[in-house]
């Protein structure tokens, strides 16, 4: 018995565990602002960016319309073309609605009025991944 050594168990200081603690979130805190500060900054380069970018492109168009006359008769008539296709989109579109409208009485047109709806607001939720379909919620 006498050849053993005895042990003394070192303890922490009183509070060591709470500044730690203290410590690991201030750490935290500290390196979510960094990345808040960091996406904003990126963000904001990435928009000032853009704008540049467009301006650049309509003072492009604007000194070739200046310069160049015909180019803004080809940017009306490219207008015109598009108006144009837009004008026979909603017209066959108009015709559907018209010749179901004819077809069927006004209960079912509100019934599958109310379908498309239900179906519009199914697809925006899948979409939105409002039901939580992942690995995470499996099995409680």
């Amino acid at each position: 018995m006498q050849d053993q050594q005895q042990f003394v168990m070192v303890t922490p200081a009183p509070g060591f565990t709470t500044r730690g603690m203290t410590r690991i979130l201030e750490n935290e805190e500290r390196r979510a602002r960094r990345r808040a500060l960091l996406g904003a900054l990126v963000l904001g380069g990435g928009g000032g960016v853009f704008v540049g970018f467009g301006a650049w492109q309509l003072g492009v168009l604007g000194w070739q319309v200046l310069t160049r006359p015909q180019v803004l008769v080809a940017l009306v008539d490219g207008s015109c073309l598009v108006a144009t296709w837009l004008a026979v989109f909603l017209n066959a579109v108009w015709i559907t609605i018209h010749a179901l409208a004819t077809i069927l009485d006004p209960t079912r047109l509100l019934l599958m009025t109310l379908i498309v709806c239900g179906l519009v607001v199914l697809w925006a939720r899948v979409m939105a991944n409002v039901f939580h379909l992942s690995s995470n919620y499996v099995g409680g």
